[in-house]
């Protein structure tokens, strides 16, 4: 029988070190175009796209290579047959291809961006339309859907985790697991008869894998650093469509056009918690390609027609960016 009480010990501790010394801002930014911003103000949904959709689906997949070379060095150290075992079941290389954790098993991720600052010029050309679009503030504690708490990947709600960019402290967070988790392992060998050994060793890999899954998907490039991104991640099991035994992989998904393309996404509860019928907004910037007089005029008509006045001016909802830009 596997013991599950310290693996929950080691993913709550794991959980307080990645957010050692991070605080959850009061004010979270969402780079969007037009299009976007309307879809979210009048639905109150942030839509979570499929990472394999990202403008680079090597974002997530960077904290998987990471992931595996640690694997690699653990199984090239001549380790205990059994776990050797665990470590090789934790590579995904039973779906062919690369080993990856990701693909272990067999679930995908959807992904929701925002930044802490709302004025970066990095921003508004990857993700505000090439500077004419909008920078949409929130404030992330007053979602009715929101986590409380130090938490990671949730299996209900909503919880913002902040993206890592250091690759040292990448490294020994991911080490951290594969020590704790190793040591965990070890301990209840000596209690597993040899009938036992290959159920407990398959579930040892999954709670594994789910420890550095919650790692490997906030990690990105040190060249990333300046987009100071924080994410809501989505779990869906069941990446294999035809071989899932139920519909979580497809329950909840939906799928837009997006240059030419079909992209798969699944809706995020962004009402507030003390009105459900708008978002926690704290300001929209517009960007610096889409400053003039028209802009702002029709937001403050749609922002009314919506009830976001309440009891703010609107005009201390718009504010304009101050970035000059070509």
């Amino acid at each position: 029988m596997f013991d599950l009480r310290a693996v929950k010990d080691i993913r709550s501790e794991l959980a307080k070190r990645v957010f050692e010394g991070k605080k959850l801002p009061d004010t979270l930014y969402h780079y969007t175009d037009a299009t976007g911003l309307l879809g979210i103000l009048q639905d109150r949904k942030f839509r979570a796209t499929h990472y394999k959709h990202f403008n680079d689906s090597k974002e997530v997949e960077f904290g998987d290579d990471l992931a595996v070379r640690l694997l690699h060095d653990r199984l090239n150290g001549h380790c205990d047959k059994r776990l050797s075992r665990i470590y090789q079941a934790c590579l995904g290389e039973k779906y062919g291809g690369h080993a990856s954790v990701i693909r272990t098993f067999d679930c995908d991720f959807y992904i929701a961006s925002f930044c802490d600052e709302g004025d970066l010029l990095d921003q508004w050309r990857a993700y505000g339309d090439d500077g004419s679009g909008y920078a949409m503030g929130i404030d992330p504690k007053a979602l009715r859907a929101k986590v409380e708490g130090v938490v990671l990947l949730p299996t209900d709600g909503i919880a913002f985790v902040p993206v890592e960019y250091d690759e040292e402290r990448q490294r020994a967070h991911l080490e951290f697991v594969l020590d704790r988790m190793t040591e965990a392992f070890q301990e209840q060998f000596d209690q597993v008869h040899d009938r036992d050994v290959e159920p407990f060793c398959g579930r040892a890999a999954q709670e594994l894998v789910n420890a550095l899954l919650n790692l490997t998907v906030m990690y990105k490039h040190v060249a990333y650093k300046s987009e100071r991104e924080w994410r809501v991640i989505k779990v869906k099991w069941g990446r294999e469509i035809e071989a899932v035994a139920d519909d979580d992989a497809l329950t909840g998904v939906h799928f837009r056009v997006q240059s030419s393309r079909i992209v798969p996404y699944v809706n995020l509860d962004f009402s507030d918690r003390a009105d459900e019928t708008i978002v926690p907004l704290r300001n929209i910037v517009l960007g610096p390609k889409n400053n003039d007089e028209a802009a702002v005029m029709t937001l403050h008509m749609l922002l009314k027609l919506l009830g976001y006045s309440g009891n703010r001016r609107l005009e201390n909802l718009i504010t304009l960016s101050t970035i000059p830009y070509q």
